[in-house]
């Protein structure tokens, strides 16, 4: 068994961490013309409350 100090391994879960987000942020290109174009995504939570009533 390797003997890794507690500091080291959290910070190996820190980068996982970054790394996952970072995948997670990146946006599909349609997103972005549109976002320079001046559209903003609305979240749709009509449909999200029927479903929950």
């Amino acid at each position: 068994m390797i003997n890794i100090h507690h500091h080291t391994m959290i910070h190996i879960i820190d980068m996982e961490i970054i790394q996952i987000h970072m995948i997670f942020m990146v946006q599909h290109p349609s997103h972005t013309l549109l976002q320079q174009n001046g559209f903003t995504q609305q979240v749709y939570l009509k449909y999200e409350q029927e479903c929950l009533d």
